[in-house]
């Protein structure tokens, strides 16, 4: 069976699609930083939407990673330029911050970071919670990641997304590219 040149260069951009998803650093250029020039990456921040009870107050749970509650826990919630509020979780994991007013506050569970929007009754967005759930854990690096950041950041997933959407049309095309007669 001999091939003629479109088979062929099926073949090849087959043969070549496959080997950039088996070998992607030989075939995507990373960014490598420069060794004088090293700088910590940006961090994307994740803001929580939490709508606040009718007495203005954020609640929520601290657990570990296997859901147990975390009793005595530290929980301070702050905006720029105020006071700390602080508050201890109970026998239960559960805290309540009272008084709060809408607005950004940066939330502090056991040295971790978190920034959270507080929104009075009914003014929060659809996504807003009424209650918060924290996992602390050393194993637990990241919550929750939307989708649309993975593409704006992972330079392997847009590259085989972008094979994919080359290999499984040529797969079709060479399928589907039968130089025989119809059958009778």
């Amino acid at each position: 069976m001999t091939l003629n040149r479109r088979q062929m260069q099926r073949k090849i951009t087959l043969l070549v699609i496959a080997s950039c998803l088996l070998n992607p650093r030989t075939s995507i250029a990373l960014d490598e930083p420069d060794s004088a020039n090293l700088r910590p990456p940006a961090v994307n921040r994740v803001v929580l939407d939490v709508e606040l009870d009718e007495k203005l107050a954020l609640s929520g749970t601290v657990t570990d990673e296997n859901g147990y509650a975390q009793r005595d826990v530290l929980v301070s919630a702050e905006r720029p330029g105020e006071r700390a509020v602080q508050t201890s979780t109970d026998e239960y994991g559960q805290f309540l911050i009272p008084r709060l007013r809408g607005g950004v506050y940066q939330l502090t569970v056991l040295g971790t970071q978190l920034t959270c929007r507080a929104w009075t009754t009914g003014t929060g967005p659809p996504v807003a919670r009424q209650q918060l759930l924290l996992v602390m854990s050393d194993r637990v690096t990241r919550g929750q990641r939307e989708f649309g950041s993975l593409l704006h950041s992972d330079k392997l997933l847009i590259a085989l997304i972008a094979a994919g959407a080359i290999a499984i049309p040529a797969a079709i095309i060479s399928q589907s590219d039968n130089r025989s007669g119809p059958s009778s």
